[in-house]
Order: C-alpha cells, then structure tokens, then sequence
C-alpha cells in the first residue's frame, strides 16, 4: 500500500491516503494500522514521531523509504530501529537526502548506520545526499548488503571551507575496496568527489590536465569486484539542494 505524508505547509498530498484518514489513524479511529510497503517523508517534523504516529503505523512490510529535508531525520530512523529490531523490515530501496545543523551532524550517520545494520542485507538501491555531516557512513554497514546492492549513490559535504567551496567526504581506497568488495550485482555507483575530473585507472583522459586525476582522487577501481561493470559518475553536489 503505497503511502505519503501531507506536507501541511503547502497542503499537498503526495498518496493514495488522504491527511484526514490518516488523522483518524493518528488518533485511534480506525484499529488495523495500514501495512505500509512504501513510506515518502519530505519536509515533516520528525522529533516527536515516536508518540505522535510512528506507533500507529504497521513498518513491517516496508520495502522503500523515502526521507527528503525532515527535520528530525535521525529521532525517526533511531526510533524506527528500535521498533523494528525484533522483526526487521526487508528494505530494497533507502534514500536519505538531509542537511544537518550542528545538533544532528553526528546523529544522522550513527542512525542511517544502526538502520544499515539492523535491515537482513536487503537493500538494492541505497541513496545517500547529505550537508553538514561529521563523517561518512560506515563502508561495513554498506558492505552488509553487498549480495543484493545494485544502485549506490552517495554524496557527502561536510560543510564548506573558508572560500565557500564545499568540503567533500573523501573515502579511501581501503574504505572503498571494504564497502564495496563482493558487490558482483552492483551496476550504478555514483559518488561526489572533490575534484574537477574522475577518471578511473583504466580509462585515460583524452586530454591531459593540468592536475592529473590521479594525484587527487584515490583508485577507486581497485576493489575486488570482477563480473560487474561499474558506472562510476561524478555527482555535482548542487543537484539535490
């Protein structure tokens, strides 16, 4: 049962359950919660989840999560973990797009971990695009669902240097070769990298530049991984602000 949640700043409903039916499941008008397959949260206030709706909901089922610009991202996931920790739900698909302030930089990482964690090694698609974070995630955790990982996409900015310029996640190629050693059904990796050109080790510039690829960006083509062929694309960060 597909299900998105009004954004009541602009009165938009984005599902096929209305905000007035889902006010009655709120209050406990109705006594079956709905078996959500696919949950869009985007622009909510989530801090107060856990007592507000979050209990009234039935996240077993749950196979794509969507969270886009919510306040509160990391006490949903946190509490969601939780919940979920007797009988975690088999999530294909995980998109967190989130700017952190300076009371979540770190929580974010630990909650979108402890989430990677908790979820069987289900996950195909797993899309990361988060601003003003203390580090990345967790190469392991990634790793967990390296038997059904098809689509990977992360984009981290820690914040931005004195220039204004945006201070990148860089990853190591040890990180690079744990996360993504044993990925064989991996077909998209998309990653944002603090560098004006990616080229893999195996697929020389036409033209030579002035700083070679090389000397800036680590060789992300090392990992272990022999039967797929990896789309590697440099992500410009703009595009998810």
């Amino acid at each position: 049962m597909p299900f998105q949640i009004r954004n009541e700043s602009t009165d938009e409903v984005e599902g096929s359950l209305s905000g007035l039916l889902f006010e009655h499941i709120r209050r406990g008008a109705l006594e079956v919660r709905p078996k959500l397959t696919s949950l869009r949260l985007r622009e909510v206030n989530l801090r107060f989840c856990k007592d507000a709706w979050l209990p009234y909901l039935n996240l077993v089922g749950l196979q794509t999560l969507t969270i886009e610009y919510c306040i509160g991202a990391d006490v949903f996931l946190d509490e969601l973990t939780a919940a979920a920790t007797a009988n975690p739900p088999r999530l294909r698909k995980l998109t967190v797009v989130h700017e952190a302030d300076e009371d979540d930089a770190d929580e974010i990482i630990e909650a979108v971990d402890e989430l990677l964690k908790l979820v069987p090694g289900t996950i195909q698609t797993l899309e990361l695009c988060l601003r003003n974070v203390s580090d990345g995630p967790s190469e392991s955790m990634i790793n967990r669902h390296k038997g059904s990982l098809r689509h990977l996409l992360l984009d981290i900015i820690y914040g931005a240097d004195e220039d204004g310029n945006p201070d990148y996640w860089f990853c190591l190629p040890e990180g690079l070769s744990i996360m993504l050693s044993g990925c064989d059904s991996l077909s998209q990796l998309a990653l944002a990298f603090a560098t004006p050109v990616f080229v893999p080790r195996n697929g020389p510039p036409e033209e030579s530049t002035e700083n070679s690829a090389e000397d800036s960006v680590p060789d992300c083509v090392s990992w272990p991984t022999q039967t797929v062929h990896q789309s590697i694309t440099n992500v410009q960060s703009d595009e998810y602000l």
